[in-house]
């Protein structure tokens, strides 16, 4: 098995991924022996069209507001540019040799691209779809990943020599070195939602690296099935998911432990691409061996449907839209100004926060805050464990104040609502106030979040998500 996979491999270098504009979301799944992308229904699990790109599609990012979908073409040194509203192909970027990986930056303003043949990686300016920046990095790399603030790059290099370069996307120069073990054969990536741990597979050694990246040191060394190729980390950063091309299944990860808890046949499955949906039900998987995609159940860790698409499908990276939010979430407000932010142990933290519909006019209703819970995360930030509801009062706040509801996630007593006692001061900048000010004036949700004693030294993520599935968090330091 594993010498056919890697010779068709050398004759083909499949894949597919990603997403577009539309209401969905979708799968953009590369294929890799066709030259298409296969875009597919993640509601219906159907294939609703299918498009022409260049050679040897493989790697597939799509940009934060599901407008554009970056394909590399591994055969013709390129990258295309669908329009993800029209589903055309409004352009096409000369890049290096054998272009594998692309990344984004969340603001959907630079592009990454790994190119495996000339040992580099191509920067491009999303909006004159220019390369602008070529940075050499380690030997062969293909998997690519950007920390979400969009300051670091991280180029995982299959030929090691390091195994991860890590570039400063500001000066776009390489500042950092990972090396792991020779030999490795590292190819999939992808960080956690928080950007605290990189996890890296290696098909050689059939391991899972995990990299704290706020160290840069490697902190797990996790056995998954053979010849590991895609990664996935679902939206909460509890679950990686690991496809096996060697062994006809997918690894299951318990990113608190960082151990293995199962694996997930697909018999006569190729599995190489791997991706989770935003609300994390559901992880689709690239089967190249059978031309299809496998949807995974993540609750059952069961397949639940099997969707055809074109020849030798890979899906290698984030190939799953976001789903289109109902709403914008405009922020917490005071701006943190620390992360984690610290916050004195059994305290009453004050959290407010402000919502928008598509119209941009103010989302008043207690409904549609889904649920409020509270992980353990490692300082200073890391995957989450222990999840459970959080303690506390909801409230949303008018203008003038005179609608001042009682929230549906109510837990814990409190003799009163009065501010006094509410451990605010560690979070506001005074440049905050007239911005708060404006806020006040057009309402927002406020949430007196009760923390526990037995938090003293530790770190705690506090986790909101609405109910179209958005997810807003952030993290806490207890004194």
């Amino acid at each position: 098995m594993r010498h056919r996979i890697r010779g068709m491999l050398v004759a083909f270098l499949v894949v597919g991924l990603t997403a577009v504009a539309g209401a969905a979301p979708f799968a953009y799944v590369t294929n890799s022996f066709d030259g298409s992308v296969s875009v597919v229904d993640v509601a219906t699990n159907s294939v609703v069209a299918t498009l022409g790109v260049g050679r040897n599609p493989y790697g597939v990012v799509v940009n934060a507001d599901g407008t554009r979908v970056y394909v590399a073409n591994l055969s013709a040194r390129s990258v295309s540019v669908i329009d993800a509203v029209s589903r055309t192909v409004v352009a096409t970027i000369a890049v290096g040799d054998m272009p594998y990986g692309v990344a984004l930056n969340r603001a959907g303003t630079r592009l990454y691209v790994t190119n495996s043949g000339s040992h580099n990686v191509s920067v491009v300016d999303t909006a004159r779809n220019a390369v602008i920046a070529t940075i050499p990095v380690g030997t062969t790399p293909r998997g690519v990943e950007v920390s979400p603030d969009g300051s670091q790059v991280y180029v995982v290099n299959f030929g090691g020599a390091p195994e991860v370069s890590v570039i400063d996307a500001a000066a776009n120069t390489v500042v950092e070195l990972i090396d792991g073990d020779a030999g490795a054969g590292a190819t999939g990536a992808a960080l956690s939602p928080d950007g605290g741990r990189l996890y890296v597979a290696e098909q050689n050694t059939n391991m899972l690296k995990v990299i704290d990246t706020n160290t840069n040191a490697i902190i797990g060394n996790i056995p998954v099935g053979m010849e590991p190729q895609g990664v996935a980390v679902n939206p909460t950063g509890t679950r990686v998911y690991v496809a096996n091309s060697g062994s006809e299944n997918v690894s299951v990860i318990d990113a608190g432990t960082n151990a293995r808890l199962l694996d997930i046949p697909i018999p006569g499955a190729v599995p190489f691409g791997v991706a989770v949906t935003s609300d994390g039900r559901r992880a689709f998987v690239a089967d190249w061996g059978q031309n299809r995609v496998v949807v995974i159940d993540t609750a059952s860790n069961s397949v639940v449907a099997s969707v055809p698409v074109g020849s030798m499908p890979i899906a290698f990276g984030r190939f799953i839209e976001a789903s289109k939010s109902s709403y914008r979430f405009v922020g917490f407000f005071p701006r943190p100004r620390h992360n984690p932010i610290i916050a004195k142990a059994g305290s009453r933290v004050i959290l407010r926060w402000q919502i928008e519909d598509s119209t941009g006019k103010p989302v008043t209703a207690l409904s549609a805050i889904s649920s409020i819970q509270v992980g353990k995360i490692a300082c200073p930030s890391g995957p989450v464990t222990d999840v459970s509801n959080a303690r506390g009062r909801l409230r949303y706040v008018s203008w003038n104040r005179g609608d001042h509801r009682k929230g549906p996630f109510d837990r814990g007593a409190f003799a009163d609502d009065d501010d006094d006692d509410d451990d605010e001061a560690f979070w506001r900048n005074k440049d905050d106030d007239d911005r708060d000010r404006a806020w006040g004036r057009r309402g927002y949700y406020r949430y007196a979040w009760q923390t526990e004693r037995s938090w003293r030294g530790g770190c705690r993520r506090f986790i909101l998500t609405l109910d179209d599935g958005s997810v807003h968090t952030l993290n806490f330091r207890f004194r």
